[in-house]
């Protein structure tokens, strides 16, 4: 299932292509993080729009958080039918290109 809440990063996509190459990327902060995984640095949590947090009926202030480990979750790889459909491109290019 598709970790998914706002399609910020779905929606982020750019693509680019030439002759020799092609590119897809995107400039959302968080998306290395979500295709590699890693650690996130501890911080400071407060609250925005309180006085306080709440947590399982207690009040606080303020909350010391030590980080997340963030797993892998992989959203650029390519799958075999993709490979294939590569292929196929490339294919019909030089085709083309040699008639």
């Amino acid at each position: 299932m598709i970790l998914q809440d706002t399609a910020r990063l779905a929606e982020s996509f750019e693509v680019a292509s030439d002759a020799t190459s092609a590119t897809v990327g995107t400039n959302v902060k968080y998306a290395a993080i979500h295709q590699f995984g890693g650690q996130t640095k501890p911080h400071l949590i407060k609250p925005r729009n309180a006085k306080a947090l709440a947590f399982g009926g207690r009040y606080v202030k303020q909350v010391n958080h030590p980080g997340s480990k963030i797993p892998a979750r992989p959203f650029l790889v390519l799958m075999d039918s993709d490979e294939e459909k590569i292929l196929d491109s490339v294919e019909d290019y030089l085709r083309r290109a040699i008639n």
